[in-house]
């Protein structure tokens, strides 16, 4: 096996930089020159650039790296990219007619010592000797031009520039740049959510989140839901695999870490999702938090790294029993990142990252265009809602005007419901199916394949669809509503792509009166406990949707509770112990039952 970051493929690496958009090929260029050469490289904006998509000003302070660059004298410097979409282009003279003529202003204005070309590209040695030629002519000092070849071979030969730009790790052949052990982990993180790998920019957040991990080894990253903390704690996990060869372990419960923490093996990443609540906060599970953070912040100091994601609101209510005050690592300012604060640029790349990845017509992407800057000013701004922006299955009957889009970004999940309603039988089966379903604690989602069971085949029946419909249209609901992912003992599962997507179901399921006693029916006690509610339709409801179930349904949901009651403590336990300790009664498991007689639920069942 070799060593983490060496290319053991035979050949020069070769990465798909064509597929990245324009502006991403500059970041990743600025991001080069800090990584490898070492300098503070300025980006400029979009526009008025001044023929400079950067720059550097200063004395240039010569790297020790055997691939760095030494023949470079004081500049100003400037640095300008060329991008093509097409594979394999080749540069030539003539497609710098422009950079050429502003090259000279550049010269007399005193900005443009060393000019450095770079471009994803081959470059001939004929046409690389034409442009230093015509840069020297126009005043240029010390005329550079580095190829896609070259930017491709610092990419394999850079861990810390593939941390800061995690995009490249979609773009070639992991096995040229990863070792065996982490090329097999980051291939499975990967495999698992493709698209997000693809549609990824590095923002001010990342790069705050990254820091935070190599330098505390501890990152919790906050954010409403749909504005991409899933997304962020999958990079890092990808990039921990890279940079320090961590066995990337994606836990679902503080106990989980602290059993899978091994004190002598001191690279190990631990990721955990929603780590207080999926949608709302789960008191058990941040006591069990403070319960553990001991032996989580051992872990972290003999070199573990672990990232949490939680919902703002969520974490707000749960912060007060952690007991934070006993852990300064918690209270440090950069391991708490708000990964909803994103910049106009950031918010126009995530927009276009995912308008080029979805499966939108050309002629609608057109009608689109002079409406996005619009889009990506929307408040909120949630990429789930830019990436459901560019899938046809989303839009199909949304308004191609500026309100209509600008309402899209801002209120999508409100739309959802109408999205829902379009689909057929097949596709509502489906999707009850996999709402309803959590096999084990293992297996969070719907079987592949499945095997239908009693209850399975009963709510396919009741939706009106068939076991072979269902499979079709399991497959066609892949990639803009569901996902396929793999659990750690290798099985296959659909789950919702998005949890705002399961919870807009889940609002959808209540004005469906045929599918909601089927869905009811099929959930298991765990999924019962944490994804329902019994709120009056016109109740200010808590942030995160629930499942709201109807009065005509409150005594089959009583029944059920009383069932759990009855169960011997087992993988319930914690609910049990906290919920029935404290005389779970219709009030707390549905706070709009005040104006209702309110006894506990299981009393009412029994009596």
């Amino acid at each position: 096996m070799s060593s983490a970051g060496e290319v053991v493929a035979v050949g020069s690496p070769r990465f798909t930089l064509h597929t990245l958009g324009w502006r991403a090929f500059q970041d990743l260029c600025a991001a080069v020159l800090r990584e490898v050469w070492g300098q503070s490289v300025q980006a400029f904006a979009d526009s008025n650039d001044g023929g400079r998509d950067g720059a550097f000003y200063g004395t240039w302070q010569l790297p020790t790296g055997p691939s760095s660059v030494h023949d470079i004298p004081p500049g100003p410097f400037v640095l300008q990219c060329k991008h093509t979409k097409k594979a394999d282009a080749t540069l030539a003279p003539s497609e710098l007619e422009a950079e050429f003529d502003k090259v000279s202003a550049l010269v007399k204005r005193g900005v443009c010592g060393t000019y450095i070309l770079l471009t994803n590209a081959r470059v001939t040695g004929t046409s690389e000797e034409e442009i230093r030629r015509r840069l020297s002519a126009a005043g240029v000092a010390h005329p550079l031009v580095l190829d896609g070849q070259w930017l491709s071979d610092m990419i394999a030969a850079h861990r810390g520039l593939r941390m800061f730009v995690p995009r490249v790790y979609g773009l070639g052949d992991l096995s040229q740049i990863l070792d065996e052990r982490a090329y097999a982990q980051a291939s499975v993180l990967m495999a698992s959510a493709p698209e997000q790998v693809a549609t990824f920019v590095v923002t001010g957040a990342y790069r705050k989140a990254a820091r935070a991990l190599r330098d505390h080894g501890f990152v919790l990253l906050l954010g409403d839901p749909a504005v991409g903390k899933s997304v962020i704690a999958l990079m890092l996990a990808i990039s921990a695999a890279d940079n320090w060869g961590c066995a990337a372990i994606k836990a679902r419960t503080s106990e989980e870490l602290v059993q899978r923490w091994n004190p002598h093996e001191k690279d190990q990443f631990f990721w955990l999702d929603d780590a207080f609540g999926a949608v709302r906060h789960e008191e058990h599970l941040t006591h069990a938090w403070a319960r553990d953070l001991p032996h989580v912040m051992s872990a972290v100091k003999n070199g573990a790294r672990v990232v949490l994601t939680s919902r703002s609101y969520i974490y707000n209510e749960a912060r007060p029993l952690l007991k934070s005050y006993a852990y300064p690592r918690l209270h440090e300012q950069q391991v708490t990142v708000d990964v909803a604060d994103l910049t106009r640029e950031e918010r126009q790349q995530i927009l276009y990252n995912h308008l080029a990845a979805g499966d939108q017509p050309q002629d609608v992407r057109a009608q689109m265009k002079p409406h996005l800057e619009a889009a990506a000013d929307a408040a909120p701004f949630r990429p789930e809602a830019a990436r459901r922006l560019g899938l046809q299955a989303f839009t199909s009957r949304l308004p191609l005007t500026r309100q209509g889009i600008t309402t899209f970004m801002a209120q999508s999940q409100q739309l959802l419901g109408d999205v829902y309603d379009q689909l057929d039988t097949h596709a509502h089966a489906a999707l009850a199916l996999t709402y309803a379903t959590a096999r084990d604690e293992t297996l969070p989602g719907l079987p592949n394949p499945i095997a239908f069971d009693a209850g399975d085949r009963d709510i396919v029946e009741r939706a009106g669809s068939t076991q072979a419909g269902v499979s079709k249209a399991l497959t066609a609901l892949t990639g803009a509503f569901l996902r396929l992912n793999t659990s750690s003992d290798g099985q296959e599962y659909w789950a919702f792509h998005h949890p705002t997507l399961r919870e807009g179901f889940a609002a959808w399921l209540t004005t469906q009166p045929h599918l909601l006693p089927v869905v009811l029916t099929g959930m298991t006690d765990q999924a019962l406990l944490s994804r329902t509610d019994c709120l009056d339709r016109d109740s200010e409801q808590r942030e995160g949707t629930l499942l709201r179930i109807p009065p005509s349904l409150y005594n089959q949901a009583a029944k059920r509770l009383a069932a759990v009651r009855a169960h011997p403590y087992g993988r319930l336990a914690s609910w049990q112990h906290i919920c029935l300790r404290k005389r779970l009664s219709c009030r707390t498991w549905c706070p709009a039952a005040a104006t209702r007689s309110c006894v506990p639920i299981w009393l009412q069942t029994r009596n």
